[in-house]
């Protein structure tokens, strides 16, 4: 496997680890290595957060929108 494949499947597994076991992403974003593929997985939980927080930001907006009405 490539190392772009390795970091690819890594990002995929670190984001559905970040969605169903965030208490296990904080131990794996501890570990420092220059494996492609824990590279990923801590990018995969990273994006997962952004979009959490990106999805968040839009309900508080709209709940300010409703109550402005």
């Amino acid at each position: 496997m490539s190392t772009e494949e390795n970091y690819i499947l890594g990002f995929n597994h670190g984001y559905l680890i970040g969605k169903h076991l965030p208490a296990l992403m904080g131990i794996v974003n501890a570990v420092r290595s220059e494996s492609g593929y824990i590279a990923g997985v801590q990018a995969g939980g990273k994006e997962h957060e952004r979009e959490k927080r990106e999805l968040e930001l839009a309900r508080l907006k709209d709940r300010t929108q409703n109550r402005e009405r």
